[in-house]
């Protein structure tokens, strides 16, 4: 019998803690970044452009804390999305603390003034406690290279 009671306290607290897993990620927004592997040519203004009317969708106002795990979630749907979405996520990556308080919404691979590109767009909170700012990256798709950065209210 005193097995028996070990082994359902042990499954109790297994239940408690995926329960405890499943309410904590049910209070962060979930998203994935809109992909496109493709798009039209673009010039930094319309890429500017482009970022300040980028919905933030699902992360709009989502507190400014809970951005290093929805940033990793984006990160990783990025990663199964191909080779050219990866390079988006690992150029996101490199060079960024892990705890960057940003979450990609939105990820093109482009050209954007001549150059071979990979455009993001952020939710960002700019030093406020929600995500309600957008943030622009243009990478160069082959080096890494940023080519523009921007950051809009």
């Amino acid at each position: 019998m005193k097995v028996s009671a070990s082994r359902n306290a042990g499954g109790a607290l297994a239940v408690a803690a995926v329960l405890l897993a499943i309410a904590s990620v049910g209070c962060s927004p979930t998203q994935h970044p809109t992909f496109q592997p493709s798009g039209p040519p673009l010039d930094l203004a319309s890429s500017e452009q482009l970022a300040r009317s980028t919905p933030l969708g699902a992360v709009a106002g989502a507190e400014t804390s809970t951005a290093p795990v929805l940033r990793s979630q984006a990160l990783a749907y990025l990663r199964t999305r191909g080779p050219v979405a990866t390079r988006a996520a690992d150029l996101l990556t490199v060079g960024f603390p892990q705890r960057t308080l940003s979450v990609p919404v939105f990820v093109r691979a482009c050209r954007v003034n001549g150059h071979d590109a990979i455009l993001v767009v952020e939710a960002w909170g700019g030093g406020d406690p929600t995500l309600d700012r957008r943030r622009l990256w243009v990478f160069d798709r082959l080096t890494g290279t940023v080519i523009a950065a921007a950051a809009f209210r």
